[in-house]
């Protein structure tokens, strides 16, 4: 069975979804959901992989009958108070998981750079795919215009480097758009859709003191780049 991600680093993505680079992360899950829209929310169950700081499950929640988010830190869980109605939250990890049923959607946002074995987490999560089903992935961009500047600052050897923040986190890698593709294939998913989105040309810390309008506006400028400069990737897969 692929390793579970060390107790520390659990313990460190709780403590930054309170800082206030942790908070930067409510405005990109605004992002996120504006880029979803319909038709990917319908469907009777939703599977949500991680929790984060909570605020994708509440802004997808309503949209299904039911809402399962499965989560590895027991303390990201306890810090997601009052959820949505129709929440049910498993702490696990994904490889220890089986759904009741299958589902209509999965979402998994800023996952795959976590997980040891990423190619089997997807094998797993595409059978717990309704048969008609659709899941969405997203992960950190290797080639982004913020980490080709970070290489040419000295500040990271490569654009696939991993930084510091990224070992506080547990994060294992980061994913040119080939790679993400590739993987997602060796799972078994039909690839549908596979873009870019949201343009950062700083770390998160520098942007926390950006208001609300530079930040929108970057995404939006974001979605009219080519797929490599953008900070994020994201796929709409099928089985």
């Amino acid at each position: 069975m692929p390793a579970a991600p060390a107790p520390n680093s659990l313990d460190a993505s709780a403590a930054h979804y309170q800082s206030d680079a942790g908070r930067l992360d409510a405005d990109f899950v605004n992002h996120y959901t504006e880029l979803l829209q319909r038709p990917w929310f319908t469907g009777a169950r939703a599977l949500q992989l991680g929790l984060g700081n909570g605020a994708l499950a509440r802004q997808l929640a309503p949209h299904f009958q039911a809402f399962t988010i499965v989560e590895g830190s027991s303390a990201i869980v306890a810090d997601f108070k009052n959820p949505p109605a129709n929440c049910r939250v498993v702490t696990s990890f994904f490889e220890q998981f089986t759904p009741p049923a299958p589902a209509d959607r999965i979402f998994g946002n800023h996952m795959l750079e976590h997980v040891d074995d990423p190619v089997a987490v997807l094998r797993r999560t595409r059978d717990w795919l309704a048969p008609e089903g659709r899941a969405l992935f997203t992960v950190p961009n290797a080639g982004s215009l913020h980490r080709r500047i970070g290489v040419e600052l000295g500040l990271l050897p490569a654009t696939n480097s991993l930084n510091a923040q990224d070992h506080v986190l547990g994060h294992r890698r980061v994913y040119t758009a080939a790679e993400f593709r590739a993987d997602l294939e060796k799972a078994g998913y039909v690839v549908e859709q596979l873009h870019g989105y949201m343009l950062k040309v700083v770390s998160n810390s520098q942007m926390k003191t950006w208001n609300r309008d530079l930040i929108d506006a970057t995404y939006r400028v974001s979605l009219t780049l080519p797929t490599e400069f953008c900070a994020n990737l994201f796929a709409v897969c099928k089985k």
